[in-house]
């Protein structure tokens, strides 16, 4: 027999009759204002503006809005929402009470403004909002918001163009949430598609734009709607004097600004990628970031963290298989002054400089099994203990992990401790290969190709159309990272302004595709390589390149130094003093 939840004596509002409900809800509709679902659970508070019309109720990601209650069905209640507020419960296992009744399955009754029921051990109330259902500043085309950008007046006049993709929230919803924060007498909103809309932010310097990003996204967040959002800071002596580019970039699809990189999303697995990452970044858990090498898990790290509640706070980078087994622990959790041998002062770890915001833990399967148990005495107790310290110290840090690695083999063969790899694993994100979202391969070599001429200042430089054929066309075991380094050299190398395909410089492609994350082998130039012939000689001819010197030839295929020792070994390479290339290091004669 289902319990019935537990009420709080106080702080419920008292109930209102069916007519005044209906006259408070038809009001409500007259002055084109939206009512909110407040809910409290087992799991914190949350609100959410309600469309009209059915709006399902439940623990399932399907349903309009997600009640996270372990003891709420999946599609446990709906709300009709119209002038008159109907409630019904949806065959539940635990029921819906309004009151203390239960209502029938399928059977629907008046709900009253801040009449409060309950789902499983979550109450909720709708209460009318101030939030308006249309922005008053809403402009109808780009001439209109061109015209507003061009009259602000002299050159020195600022504006902050924020572009909004909300995720699954109704654009009247989106446009009521972000209208309350248009204040200035030139601020405006503009709907360019369904799906994506401009705020335009008048009077606010360059240096403002992070901090004009993260209201629009606390915003959104605040009434559980998430969105991908960058900004641009324009003048009007810009807007006049770029202005196909100015357009270009409100009309096209712009690759997402990070602080530390941008990401281009066009494949439909990168964007499902991207809104799991939008869904989870604001939660309290642990992410694991899964992928061959090159696919760009440090840029998908650096989202879950700008797209977190942490996004003012560090963002600290530690490459496991990059420092030393002796000084990992010291790296991680600090030391005190005496500890050994030439520590003349205390030094914090990377966990306690992190206080407050996330620890990435790149290439995490590389770790010795010695720091894995002090890795997850602090993940578990939320402290960290200096060596040669007597006291721990407090953290709040969130842990965002990758590698290449297949860890449940890895743990299966007792490489890496099971209750570790647990708390690491909160939700697992799997960045999919290159070769697997061709559609990008051409907007990720533009990226690379501006931001190179950039970098190295040589001016503008261009494809040729058999370039990016050839780039399309090539199945990057690398993946991004080689992407981005085939293009950098070719910008460097190239005296002439168009690039062509023989200035790629591609190895012959008859280098066999390796085979996906988790089918037995990775990628062929990272973690456990397949013991192909190509394969052999890629390593080979890095070795060579290198003189022989493991360091630069791991670094040159953008692996640990580690990873390349065991490769060597398990491919039976000659080791590189009797390859012929003279050794890792000159010998005197």
């Amino acid at each position: 027999m289902p319990r019935t939840p537990h009420r709080p004596p106080s702080g419920k509002a008292a109930p209102v009759g069916p007519a005044t409900a209906t006259t408070l809800q038809a009001q409500d509709h007259l002055d084109g204002t939206l009512r909110a679902l407040y809910i409290t659970g087992p799991k914190g508070g949350a609100r959410h503006l309600l469309p009209d019309g059915l709006v399902r109720l439940g623990r399932s990601q399907e349903s309009t809005i997600v009640v996270d209650d372990p003891r709420v069905s999946r599609c446990h209640a709906a709300l009709h929402v119209q002038a008159e507020m109907m409630l019904s419960d949806l065959e539940s296992a635990n029921g819906t009470f309004l009151g203390s009744e239960r209502l029938p399955a399928g059977e629907e009754r008046p709900l009253a403004p801040g009449q409060t029921f309950f789902l499983g051990d979550s109450a909720l109330v709708v209460r009318p909002t101030s939030l308006k259902r249309r922005c008053e500043r809403r402009l109808s085309s780009f001439e209109q918001v061109r015209d507003r950008l061009l009259s602000q007046g002299d050159a020195t006049a600022r504006m902050i163009v924020i572009n909004v993709r909300p995720h699954r929230a109704e654009p009247p919803m989106v446009e009521a949430i972000l209208g309350e924060i248009l204040g200035g007498d030139g601020d405006w909103m503009w709907w360019a598609r369904p799906r994506q809309v401009f705020l335009g932010i008048t009077g606010s310097s360059e240096a403002d734009v992070p901090r004009c990003e993260r209201i629009v996204v606390q915003q959104l967040l605040s009434w559980g709607v998430t969105a991908d959002v960058e900004s641009r800071h324009f003048t009007p002596e810009q807007v006049e004097r770029a202005g196909d580019a100015v357009r270009a970039w409100f009309e096209s699809d712009a690759p997402l600004a990070l602080d530390r990189d941008d990401v281009v999303i066009r494949d439909p697995a990168m964007a499902a990628l991207h809104h799991t990452i939008a869904r989870i970044a604001p939660a309290p858990v642990n992410v694991l970031i899964l992928g061959e090498t090159g696919v760009g898990k440090e840029v998908v790290a650096a989202m879950v963290h700008e797209r977190s509640t942490r996004a003012a706070l560090p963002f600290v980078r530690l490459n496991c298989a990059s420092v030393p087994e002796a000084l990992l622990e010291s790296e991680l959790f600090g030391y005190e002054r005496g500890a050994f041998t030439g520590a003349t002062a205390s030094k914090p770890g990377l966990l306690e400089t992190a206080d407050g915001g996330t620890v990435f833990l790149d290439e995490v399967g590389e770790l010795p099994l010695s720091v894995q148990a002090k890795m997850l005495r602090a993940i578990e107790s939320r402290e960290t203990m200096r060596v040669g310290a007597v006291k721990p110290r407090s953290i709040d840090v969130r842990f965002v992990a990758a590698t290449n690695r297949d860890l449940p083999a890895e743990v299966a063969e007792g490489r890496f401790r099971r209750d570790l790899y647990y708390r690491l694993n909160g939700v697992t994100l799997l960045v999919p290969p290159l070769r697997e979202r061709p559609s990008e391969i051409e907007p990720l070599a533009r990226l690379f190709l501006r931001n190179a001429c950039a970098r190295f200042d040589t001016g503008e430089r261009t494809f040729a159309p058999a370039t990016l054929e050839a780039l399309i066309g090539y199945p990057w075991p690398g993946n991004a990272r080689e992407l981005r380094n085939v293009i950098e050299r070719a910008v460097l190398l190239t005296p002439e302004n168009r690039i062509e395909p023989a200035d790629l410089r591609l190895p012959s492609p008859d280098a066999r595709t390796p085979e996906p994350l988790g089918s037995g082998t990775v990628n062929g130039v990272d973690g456990e390589a397949s013991d192909t012939d190509s394969e052999r000689e890629r390593l080979r001819q890095a070795l060579l390149l290198c003189g022989g010197n493991q360091s630069r030839a791991a670094k040159m295929l953008g692996i640990p130094r580690r990873t390349l020792v065991r490769q060597i070994a398990r491919l039976g390479l000659p080791r590189p003093r009797e390859s012929g290339a003279g050794g890792s290091r000159s010998s005197k004669p």
